[in-house]
């Protein structure tokens, strides 16, 4: 036996791995190659991930990476960690991230317990590199939560938003973490794909299965429920609470159920739901024959969470784009992996924009009280001026969403399928691009949401692009003026508009790129 061999075998952190999470480890699927997202001939494309070493050009830097952990086990979630940060982050991982990570994967306790800890002493250091480490240490562990990690409980994961953040003068960071729970360019899939396939024609299409995803998710993105609250739903929890035939404009509520709400007296809540969620919950409850008395979701196996989360990621992978079903196919890419918890993040997040109390968010999230939902509170004037007014500019934030942008640019002179018109705040804008959509209507407002869309294939012709980017830019300073006159700075409608904005932008500089 080599002295190295005897070296892996003694080392603490070989015996801090349980049989489980050594057989957890074993089962990761790494790709056979890992495709760096570049749009430069001079960087390095591929990355072989059973070497040791990985090795690669990015940027203009020259980056080397020695995965070799202490033992075997830790060498595959080491490589697995950078992979998922390749596909989840639209760039590799910089040697300072990557240190840290090997260090927190070598010297901890593969617990939760143990990272909770860590991120409560980076969290009161006042070591100026400490937020950066704290912030790191948070994504993986969101990574192992994801992952089902042994030692990892699911119902630990809600505690990882009460560990308090460190003080820090990079406010941007805050907008990370929440981009890490939960990023943007998954919210506006979500909300897109819904809307699609809850129309007459894309529930027609859907089998059984694929339509007990998308309810699950749907009532996930809506309303951040935990799985003890899917339980409890039945159908007299849905409501149709209006409809206009002329205009075919319906609304809908739920009334979720209570979780383990003692302290927080809110009577006869009600949370409003988007109308695809409800149309997808309408034809759920149809083809089932479920009652008002029935309950909506249960489970043939132990537990219903684990159904949930297993329901939540075939509708994600469902709504991806046809060249990302492919790319997972061939394993160059990871499929989208989240949890019900992620849900409850981005809903507490989106509830404190939109100006709901505390009281408010501890009831749709089932908290026994309202400290939680005063954190969400307290982020949320930070956060707004960091989407606001640094994303338009900030290369992060253009690296982390550009890989889920539209697809490639097409010529005008040779598309033959449909093209895209519309009007913009009084202007008429023209053919700007073509629609590669499989069903004949589109029910999103047209222009105003083909940036964001997959089915979205951009002409060359860069003038009208700008054209739109400045309307969308006049929108958002005009949103900003009325909402700062109403005093409501927070306004919902802020964040789409920037969205949107920087949706174009992102266009424009792919066409720009040769794309």
């Amino acid at each position: 036996m080599s002295n190295l061999n005897k070296k892996l075998i003694g080392s603490p952190s070989a015996l801090s791995l349980s049989a489980e999470q050594i057989q957890n480890i074993k089962g990761l699927k790494l790709p056979n190659r890992l495709v760096l997202p570049t749009n430069s001939d001079f960087d390095t494309q591929t990355i072989d991930p059973s070497l040791d070493v990985w090795e690669f050009k990015y940027g203009g830097n020259k980056v080397k990476l020695d995965m070799v952990c202490q033992n075997e086990s830790l060498t595959k979630l080491l490589k697995y960690i950078c992979f998922l940060d390749v596909t989840s982050k639209a760039a590799p991982t910089t040697r300072n991230n990557f240190a840290r990570i090997k260090k927190f994967i070598v010297s901890l306790n593969l617990s939760s317990d143990a990272y909770f800890k860590k991120l409560e002493a980076l969290a009161r250091s006042e070591i100026d590199a400490t937020p950066e480490a704290y912030y790191e240490l948070k994504r993986l562990c969101r990574h192992l939560f994801r992952m089902n990690m042994p030692q990892f409980g699911i119902l630990d994961y809600e505690k990882l938003e009460d560990i308090p953040r460190p003080a820090s003068r990079d406010s941007f960071q805050i907008y990370q973490d929440l981009e890490n729970s939960f990023p943007s360019h998954l919210k506006r899939l979500i909300s897109k794909g819904l809307v699609e396939h809850s129309t007459k024609e894309g529930l027609a299409a859907l089998t059984n299965d694929e339509l007990l995803c998308l309810v699950v998710l749907g009532s996930a993105y809506a309303t951040g429920m935990r799985p003890i609250q899917f339980d409890r739903l039945r159908g007299s929890n849905i409501r149709r609470e209006a409809a206009n035939p002329r205009t075919n404009l319906t609304r809908y509520s739920i009334m979720v159920p209570l979780a383990k709400q003692r302290k927080v007296k809110v009577e006869g809540v009600k949370v409003a739901i988007p109308d695809s969620v409800g149309f997808l919950i309408e034809e759920y409850m149809k083809r089932l024959n479920l009652t008002h008395e029935d309950q909506l979701f249960t489970t043939g196996t132990i537990q219903l969470g684990a159904d949930l989360n297993t329901y939540l990621n075939r509708a994600l992978l469902f709504l991806q784009s046809d060249e990302t079903k492919l790319a997972i196919a061939n394993e160059e890419v990871n499929p989208p992996r989240y949890v019900l918890t992620d849900f409850r993040h981005n809903v507490g997040h989106s509830m404190a924009m939109g100006g709901s109390s505390a009281e408010e968010i501890a009831y749709v999230l089932g908290h026994s009280s309202t400290v939680v939902a005063s954190h969400y509170i307290t982020a949320t004037p930070e956060l707004a001026m960091v989407q606001h007014k640094s994303l338009g500019s900030n290369p992060v934030w253009i690296n982390m969403v550009g890989l889920m942008m539209t697809g490639y640019a097409a010529d005008e002179e040779k598309w033959t399928g449909y093209t895209v018109s519309g009007m913009l705040k009084g202007k008429l804008f023209i053919k700007i691009g073509g629609c590669s959509r499989k069903q004949k209507k589109c029910h999103l407002s047209k222009v105003r949401s083909c940036y964001g869309c997959f089915y979205f294939r951009p002409f060359k012709n860069l003038e009208p692009h700008k054209e739109v980017h400045k309307t969308f830019t006049e929108e958002l300073f005009d949103l900003i003026d009325v909402a700062n006159k109403s005093g409501d700075e927070n306004s919902p409608m802020i964040r789409t508009a920037t969205d949107a904005k920087h949706e174009v932008q992102l266009v424009i500089n792919r066409l720009e790129g040769g794309f």
